[in-house]
């Protein structure tokens, strides 16, 4: 059984009544749904598990299957799980034969039926779009205000991300933006560290350990911008910059 975008969208709103599904659900299920129809309707999904853990700001693997298991178990998906968070794991979405669930809802009339059948493509995708922004308000509406970024937390984001990207870069390393990455980075942009004073860590440090094979492990977010650290590296930075003839090497053991 074949079903349109839009088919898949109605059929998920019956459903998520009838196996009484929850806001975190059906947050899931959309952002599987749009991953789909982004990537032209492959046979099936792949994407890394830690990715749409962030997207409903799920910590915990444990908790994240359970919510993922109840899509499963309505029959709206099926998946396979990765070996660890940040291998793709595999999602393929199901068609589900809606007359064979036991839906709570009230049987069509024959007037309604009618106005169905001579609904216009436009009306219909209105209406699926609609029912779509309905159950998106509905799980925002249920999450706690701590957990909905303002514009403050979005642009701390964006240049932690830069930083990453430039110590990469400059350490010809491969750190993806996860939260165990990320978060040394948004701790010292929150105490009001600029950007520019991570490039000037990282330059310093790149210099100093990219040649050493004892030190160059330690060119990582959890050591450069760890809160013992960084303010040291920066004012070393600094007196570099002042004497760049004397170049003093710490070694950061602990991390």
């Amino acid at each position: 059984m074949e079903l349109t975008y839009i088919d898949l969208i109605n059929q998920f709103h019956m459903i998520r009544r009838a196996k009484g599904l929850g806001p975190i659900e059906t947050a899931l299920y959309f952002i599987i749904l749009d991953e789909y129809n982004s990537r032209y309707w492959p046979d099936s999904l792949a994407v890394p598990t830690w990715v749409l853990m962030e997207q409903v700001d799920i910590k915990h693997k444990s908790t994240f299957f359970n919510h993922l298991n109840k899509l499963q178990q309505a029959g709206l998906i099926e998946f396979i799980k990765a070996k660890n968070q940040y291998e793709k794991m595999i999602i393929k979405i199901n068609a589900v034969l809606i007359n064979d669930t036991p839906l709570r809802t009230a049987p069509i009339t024959a007037s309604q039926q009618q106005r169905n059948s001579n609904a216009t493509a436009p009306e219909q995708q209105r209406n699926s779009n609609f029912l779509k922004n309905a159950l998106f308000a509905d799980y925002r509406s249920r999450k706690d205000n701590k957990d909905i970024k303002d514009n403050k937390d979005t642009d701390i984001y964006n240049v932690a991300i830069e930083i990453l990207d430039y110590l990469n870069e400059k350490a010809n390393k491969k750190f993806k933006p996860t939260k165990g990455n990320l978060k040394y980075i948004n701790a010292r942009l929150k105490e009001k560290y600029q950007k520019e004073d991570f490039f000037k860590v990282i330059d310093l440090k790149v210099k100093q350990w990219i040649n050493d094979p004892k030190m160059k492990q330690y060119l990582r977010p959890s050591t450069l911008f760890n809160s013992e650290k960084f303010d040291a590296y920066l004012n070393e930075s600094l007196e570099s910059n002042e004497n760049t003839d004397t170049l003093f090497i710490e070694y950061p053991y602990g991390g």
